[in-house]
C-alpha cells in the first residue's frame, strides 16, 4: 500500500528539457506546460502523467525558428502523432527525423537533436512517453488484461531500431485524433481510454498485414526530402512530375504518393505555396505593380495570379497588401 501511495504522489518522471531552452511551469502533480520564448511566434508543451510511468504530450509548435538540445538520459519509449503541420529534426548527429501530417514515429532512448524546426511554420500533435521501468504493477496489471507487454510491442515494431516511423490509415488516425483532441482538451479521463484503444490497435490487429500502417523509408524519405528541397530552390522555374521522376530516379506515381504523405500535398501545391508566400512578402515589402509580382513568382497572367493568392490566403493581393 505505501509503495502504491508512492507512485500515485510522486510527480513526473525522468525526461527534462531545459537543454533546449524551455521554462517549465507546474501546474499540477500531474501536469506541467513547457514554453519557449521565440520571436515569430509560441512553442508550447503541456504534459500529463496519467499513469505511473506513462506521460502525454500536447505540442503547439508555431515559428520558423530552429532550436536544439539534450534531454537527460533515460530509458524510454516514445509514439508521437502529427496532427498538423511537419517537424523536422537531426537527431544525435547522422539521423534525420521527419514527422508529417497523419505519420506516427516509435522512438527509444533517444536524447540530442542537432537541429529542430517546422518547415511550414507550425506543428501540432500529441507524444506519449513511456518509462517501463517507472511502471507500477497495477500498471502493469492493467495493461496486462489486454495482453499489452510495452516492452515486446516496441521491441516488435522497432526491430532493434531506436527509431521507426510509420503512415496510418483513415481507423487509427481516428484513433490518433481522439487522443490529441483529448490531450488539447485536457481531458484525463479520455487520453487513458483511447492510449489504451491505440496500444490495442498495435498488439491485437496486426496493422501492417492488414494495412492500417506501413514503414516509410529512410531511402524513400531521402529522395522525397531532396526533391522538396529542389523545388524550394527553384521556385521560380516550371517543371512536370515526369520531369522531377526522372531527375530523382522515382517512379512518379511513388513521388506523388509519398510527397503527400509526408508534406500533406501535392509537389505543385507545395510550388504554389511557396510561390505565394513570397508574392505575400513583395507585397508588403515593395511598391511593385502586382501584375508584376506575380511574373517574378512565375505567373505571367495576373488572373491566375490572383487566383492562386486566394486560395492560399483567402482573399485577394490586393485586398491582403491594403489590410496589412
Amino acid at each position: 500500500m505505501g509503495e502504491k501511495m508512492k507512485n500515485e504522489t510522486q510527480s513526473f518522471e525522468q525526461m527534462d528539457y531545459k537543454d533546449f531552452g524551455f521554462a517549465k511551469k507546474t501546474i499540477t502533480p500531474f501536469i506541467q506546460k513547457y514554453l519557449l520564448n521565440v520571436k515569430d511566434g509560441h512553442v508550447h508543451m503541456t504534459a500529463y502523467k496519467i499513469m505511473p510511468g506513462i506521460e502525454l504530450y500536447c505540442t503547439d509548435y508555431q515559428t520558423q525558428e530552429h532550436f536544439s538540445g539534450k534531454v537527460n538520459e533515460c530509458e524510454y519509449y516514445q509514439i508521437a502523432y502529427a496532427h498538423k503541420g511537419i517537424y523536422e529534426s537531426r537527431i544525435d548527429g547522422h539521423r534525420f527525423l521527419r514527422l508529417a501530417e497523419g505519420e506516427i514515429s516509435m522512438m527509444t532512448n533517444t536524447y540530442q537533436s542537432f537541429d529542430s524546426r517546422m518547415p511550414m511554420g507550425y506543428y501540432q500533435g500529441v507524444n506519449i512517453i513511456i518509462y517501463p521501468g517507472r511502471m507500477d504493477a497495477d500498471t502493469v496489471r492493467f495493461f496486462s488484461f489486454f495482453d499489452i507487454e510495452i516492452d515486446l510491442l516496441f521491441q516488435k515494431h522497432l526491430q532493434g531500431k531506436r527509431f521507426e516511423r510509420f503512415v496510418c490509415d483513415t481507423h487509427i488516425i481516428k484513433v490518433l485524433e481522439s487522443l490529441y483532441e483529448a490531450t488539447r482538451d485536457g481531458d484525463q479521463i479520455h487520453m487513458k481510454i483511447h492510449l489504451l484503444h491505440l496500444l490495442t490497435e498495435f498488439v491485437h490487429y496486426e496493422g501492417a498485414k492488414q494495412r492500417k500502417y506501413y514503414v516509410v523509408t529512410d531511402k524513400k524519405m531521402e529522395t522525397i526530402s531532396e526533391i522538396k528541397t529542389y523545388i524550394e530552390k527553384n521556385s521560380d522555374k516550371h517543371f512536370t512530375i515526369r520531369e522531377l521522376a526522372v531527375l530523382f530516379h522515382i517512379s512518379e506515381t511513388s513521388l506523388k504518393n509519398n510527397f503527400k504523405l509526408l508534406y500533406g500535398c501535392s509537389p505543385y501545391e507545395f510550388l504554389k505555396r511557396i510561390r505565394m508566400r513570397i508574392a505575400a512578402d513583395l507585397l508588403l515589402e515593395t511598391n511593385d505593380a502586382i501584375a508584376e509580382i506575380g511574373s517574378e513568382v512565375g505567373y505571367e497572367n495576373p488572373s491566375k495570379f490572383s487566383s492562386a493568392f486566394s486560395s492560399v490566403y483567402g482573399i485577394s493581393p490586393i485586398k491582403y497588401r491594403n489590410n496589412s
